[in-house]
């Protein structure tokens, strides 16, 4: 990399060597080497030091009040106490810095107003220091919160985040080219955009997969434990005496809904080894009548029928296992909290006396809906979500859910990437463990003897 000079007319060496010591005993900051020789050169004066990390290097002072031009990596380096080979793995993202040594540098790039220079590296190196996103949509919590994840641990490791929404799986191909266009080292795919994502990475494209079945495409993938969250939702349920659990299920085609809907039907498998068949028996309210959809109460007034007849998501009907009335039974949302509201008659319907949610969304439409029925939550049915969104605890009454940790899924997806953009075909694939977080939307069952 080029160094700029520092002017130096009408100072010796011994006049710079003195600036940048105060500048630096003003910062706070450890002067850096083990001794400085001062040598002149011809109407200029200049410093050298003998530098721990990399040998002999250029030193300047560090950025006087009021100055302009640009700074130069050295003059971080002299701030900050470190080598120019130390800044340079600070500003490229590299892995190998210590977190103090990393903040040391970073805050001297932000007192000097240091601004790496993206073309010149991209020269250099071959990188341009920005990587892609693909995604469907940022209208749901959790994609919006991992590409949140996902930008910030990015910047952390010095890279750009750019984005690419796609609709269909024609888009994934045409999103690919964008960011091809854009010059970027590698991509991350997020959930849904996973499902549409098989077959459509180019070769030649660093990728990482949120939510993706390992060795589905030549990327790193990165999931959280579906079925794991999903099992621990129905012993959660079936420990409190539930033994009709209904599941409200995410979309066809989506990976982590088909996950959660497989760990479901092995907690039912597990509850129905663990406990004899008994009797289906209707909910009964705290007086001990017959809950309000046994009672046959209207499912909602006039006014609100007509809203969701023209605006509510359709909802298929509570499915039963084929021949077998007391199987499994499953409907399905599109992950919003107004699928969920449109499941609320079905399941109202269907006798169940708890729900498993594919998302914190849908449970939370589903909640209204119920109530709007009659039907209290937990007193009548008890609801489990997943994801653990951040207003989850908010919820009236603060949901149950599976917690999915964004931050850690959006860091460990960064960390695969950037791993196949430093040594290409380094895949990995890793999981996120999905634990239960249990709140007040669950309640022991109530039967009649």
């Amino acid at each position: 990399m080029s160094q700029e000079r520092a002017p130096s007319a009408g100072r010796d060496a011994r006049d710079v060597g003195g600036a940048v010591g105060e500048e630096r005993a003003l910062a706070g900051r450890r002067t850096v080497g083990d001794a400085a020789e001062s040598s002149r050169s011809a109407g200029r004066g200049s410093e050298r030091v003998s530098d721990r990390a990399s040998g002999s290097a250029e030193r300047h002072p560090a950025r006087p009040s009021g100055a302009t031009g640009r700074v130069s990596l050295v003059q971080v380096a002299a701030l900050a106490g470190v080598s120019g080979q130390t800044v340079s793995r600070v500003v490229n993202g590299s892995a190998r810095v210590d977190p103090a040594t990393r903040t040391r540098v970073e805050e001297a790039m932000a007192e000097l107003g240091y601004r790496p220079n993206r073309a010149a590296r991209a020269l250099r190196t071959g990188r341009t220091g920005l990587v892609g996103v693909v995604v469907t949509t940022l209208a749901t919590v959790g994609n919006s919160r991992m590409l949140q994840a996902v930008v910030e641990k990015a910047a952390d490791r010095g890279y750009g985040v750019t984005v690419a929404t796609v609709a269909g799986p024609e888009g994934v191909a045409s999103a690919f080219a964008r960011l091809r266009a854009q010059g970027v080292d590698g991509a991350i795919v997020l959930n849904e955009a996973s499902a549409l994502a098989s077959g459509a990475i180019p070769d030649d494209v660093p990728a990482a997969i949120v939510d993706a079945p390992p060795g589905e495409a030549a990327a790193a993938t990165i999931s959280s434990r579906h079925r794991e969250g999903a099992r621990a939702a129905v012993a959660h349920l079936s420990a409190l005496g539930h033994r009709r659990i209904v599941h409200l299920a995410g979309p066809e085609g989506s990976y982590a809904a088909a996950e959660r809907e497989a760990g479901w039907r092995e907690g039912l498998a597990a509850a129905r080894d663990r406990m004899p068949p008994v009797a289906d028996s209707p909910r009964v309210d705290h007086d001990g009548a017959p809950a309000a959809a046994s009672r046959g109460r209207a499912p909602i007034d006039a006014a609100h029928a007509e809203v969701d007849a023209a605006s509510r998501p359709a909802c298929r009907p509570v499915d039963e296992a084929a021949g077998d009335p007391g199987g499994p039974q499953l409907t399905r949302g599109d992950w919003s909290a107004d699928s969920g509201f449109a499941a609320a008659e079905a399941i109202a319907a269907s006798g169940a006396t708890a729900v498993f949610s594919a998302n914190d969304q849908m449970a939370l439409g589903l909640i209204r809906g119920l109530g709007e029925r009659g039907i209290e939550v937990p007193r009548d049915v008890s609801v489990v979500g997943f994801d653990d969104v951040p207003d989850a605890a908010n919820y009236r009454p603060p949901l149950t859910t599976v917690h999915q940790d964004f931050p850690e899924l959006a860091a460990r997806a960064v960390d695969a990437l950037l791993a196949q953009i430093e040594a290409p075909g380094a895949l990995r694939h890793d999981t996120v463990p999905a634990p239960l977080v249990a709140r007040e939307s669950t309640a022991s069952a109530r039967r009649i003897a």
